[in-house]
């Protein structure tokens, strides 16, 4: 993984923690500690799991990239012709999408693919 992508994903996660702190800012101080100590009484005899910091970035990305994928597939769906169910309107988008998100496994079913037509073409 390089410099630049992890700079990145530390920055957007310092965003979005901004972004939460400024909502929670907005609101009534009386409330937000409400929600601190409720916080505090839930989490205070939770397990902890502690990770090496590659592998936190690798799984955030992972679920970035689940949640980019989820959200090309959702905003593909369309009401069927019959309208009793939903269909796929645009399977290039989901293609694109796999082959960006994931070339190794995108290539190796193509090349896998290609070879079996090849096969059964003899």
């Amino acid at each position: 993984m390089d410099r630049k992508r992890i700079e990145d994903i530390i920055a957007e996660a310092k965003a979005e923690e901004e972004l939460l702190n400024q909502e929670v800012s907005a609101g009534d101080t009386d409330f937000r500690e409400a929600i601190k100590k409720t916080l505090e009484e839930n989490l205070k005899d939770r397990p902890k799991v502690t990770i090496d910091l590659e592998e936190y970035i690798l799984l955030r990305q992972k679920d970035k990239d689940l949640e980019r994928l989820l959200h090309t597939i959702l905003d593909c769906l369309v009401l069927n012709y019959l309208s009793d169910d939903l269909m796929i309107k645009d399977e290039q988008k989901i293609r694109d999408t796999i082959e960006i998100l994931y070339p190794a496994a995108y290539n190796a079913i193509l090349e896998a693919e290609i070879e079996n037509n090849k096969e059964e073409g003899e």
